[in-house]
């Protein structure tokens, strides 16, 4: 390996003092290293480097590859490496102002490792991009990534109070404050009106209340365990007029039902033969409750 590592080392050396001759550079290495180098006749010097360059440089060594600027300036991938790093004194393109690995976005979640945030960087969810020419690195810009985090849209994958960043922290708080609102688990809806996790997950089933579940996996390790938790706005589940009926009550029909209701669920599925699903669509109502209401009143009709 130390002798392999040698010998790529000294055929970089040797095809960087070509290409500075103005040589066509020989060896194994990759032809992208020197894409847009300029073969100049023997003692022709290279022109020096100017504002405009290093300005084009600074705008986008970070988006591109070292060959892809090289391309554009006329000058080689190596060259470009060696000014940016030896004259500029750039940071590699990880740890340029602005950007984040995902390792340090997630750290600034307060997440106890990568894997999540890092799968839903694999999948879009989370913006970010790879260098190209194969770099393996994933980069998130600061200013999309501080967006992505402040949009109440995404607190159903994090949670904010967890956030570890200070200024990112203070954003996110902020941004709640304006929006006043939060996401609900089940277990809060319960315990606000007093019943179990599964009424609020039949209420949610059934079109009553309004609830939400991520569109991705919440873990990064095992995708095939999709751990994807119902989320309830909380002024969904504090508006007026929610009242959690158990089964219980249903059976035994302390649901109010109005004259007008009755009349209908009776004439659409004895002389309309719909269904009860088509029933419940317009009252606003699960087919559920509509198919216990019309056995409760076709049982008081047989009496």
């Amino acid at each position: 390996m130390i002798a392999a590592n040698l010998d790529l080392l000294i055929q970089s050396a040797v095809a960087g003092a070509q290409v500075q001759a103005g040589q066509r550079p020989t060896g194994d290495l990759p032809a992208a290293l020197f894409a847009g180098a300029q073969v100049r006749e023997r003692g022709v010097k290279m022109p020096d480097w100017t504002h405009a360059e290093e300005e084009y440089i600074v705008e986008h060594y970070t988006s591109l590859s070292d060959a892809e600027i090289g391309a554009v300036l006329g000058r080689s991938a190596i060259a470009i490496h060696i000014h940016r790093e030896r004259e500029m004194n750039l940071p590699g393109p990880s740890k340029a102002p602005g950007i984040l690995t995902v390792n340090r976005a997630a750290r600034m979640l307060g997440m106890v490792s990568c894997h999540a945030l890092g799968y839903w960087f694999e999948i879009g969810l989370v913006p970010g991009y790879r260098l190209p020419g194969g770099n393996m690195c994933r980069l998130i810009r600061v200013d999309e990534f501080t967006r992505w985090v402040c949009n109440p849209t995404n607190w159903i994958y994090i949670d904010i109070d967890k956030i570890a960043d200070e200024r990112l922290r203070r954003m996110a708080f902020e941004r709640r404050r304006r929006w006043n609102d939060d996401w609900w688990t089940t277990s809060q809806v319960a315990g606000y009106h007093g019943v179990t996790i599964q009424d609020v997950k039949r209420y949610i089933q059934l079109g009553y209340i309004h609830g939400v579940q991520p569109a991705f996996s919440l873990g990064g390790r095992e995708l095939d365990r999709t751990w994807k938790p119902w989320r309830v706005l909380r002024s969904e589940a504090t508006r007026p007029g929610l009242h959690f009926w158990t089964r219980a009550e249903i059976r035994s029909g302390r649901r109010c039902w109005s004259e007008a209701a009755d009349a209908w669920i009776l004439k659409a599925r004895d002389r309309r033969g719909l269904k009860f699903t088509a029933i419940g669509r317009t009252m606003k109502r699960g087919p559920e409750l509509v198919r216990q209401r019309y056995r409760a009143l076709t049982e008081r009709k047989t009496e």
